[in-house]
């Protein structure tokens, strides 16, 4: 579980996060939406631990996120920020296995080469194993680089997963594939999962809980159905939205 009571992030004289309260519960799958500069990335790496508060708390698992020593927390918690190229010639394989660093008596062994080769072939991934990543497409790196976070926590019951924009290089068919496998390790495991994401109509197909951000403050919190509405989604980008019904049931938004 994470909570945050009051939170306030500034940087360099700017304020990017607002008196942010929240609680996300384990087992729970929620997005973070807002336009550019809304503060979305400022409070994932603030849940992260990456960015310390300039006021309020976090809390995880009960505890304040500050007490937590490193090593505690990267069995407990993933992160996976927006692509940053490496220039050092690490295979895929080898991006991923970085994921089991917090486990130093495991790591190296058979049994976790061949769990990190099995987190490749859930990301579609493993026949470039042996690839230079800095070789590979941005949608292949991506999901390399989620590879690599699920391994950091695997089969962990109540850890989190902090995911910055996990689907922006991928094409349709692995946007749907990537969130229904973090959707069923989430419900499996007890997984906490908190993924910024700009995509309307994927947010209202696969989570549970939307935070709408708006010049660093909360404009709207709770259930995906009823927090993605017309109204909220006007103020939280400032253009005007209209939602379409499809002939099987569904529905999706269009800026109009």
């Amino acid at each position: 579980m994470i909570e945050t009571f009051g939170l306030g992030c500034e940087i360099h004289g700017r304020s990017l996060l607002k008196d942010i309260s929240l609680c996300l519960v384990p087992g729970g799958m929620t997005v973070v939406l807002g336009e550019n500069g809304a503060g979305k990335t400022s409070l994932l790496r603030c849940l992260a631990g990456g960015i310390k508060p300039s006021c309020g708390r976090v809390l995880f698992h009960g505890r304040d996120l500050s007490s937590w020593r490193a090593d505690e927390l990267a069995k407990q918690r993933a992160v996976l920020l927006q692509d940053g190229m490496i220039h050092f010639p690490f295979t895929a394989l080898e991006i991923v296995q970085m994921g089991r660093h917090p486990y130093p008596s495991r790591n190296g062994s058979a049994a976790e080469r061949e769990l990190c080769e099995q987190a490749l072939m859930l990301l579609d991934v493993h026949h470039l194993r042996r690839c230079i990543f800095s070789s590979l497409s941005g949608g292949e790196r991506q999901r390399v680089q989620l590879a690599r976070a699920l391994v950091q926590v695997w089969q962990v019951e109540n850890a989190c997963l902090l995911l910055d924009e996990p689907t922006s290089a991928l094409d349709l068919k692995h946007q749907r594939q990537v969130l229904s496998l973090i959707a069923r390790l989430s419900k499996q495991y007890r997984m906490t999962v908190v993924c910024v994401m700009h995509d309307l109509h994927l947010a209202n197909r696969f989570f549970d809980q939307a935070i709408l951000l708006r010049q660093g403050r909360v404009l709207a919190v709770g259930d995906v159905g009823s927090v993605l509405n017309v109204g909220n989604l006007e103020k939280t980008y400032d253009v005007r939205i209209e939602r379409i019904r499809d002939e099987r049931g569904g529905s999706y938004f269009v800026n109009v």
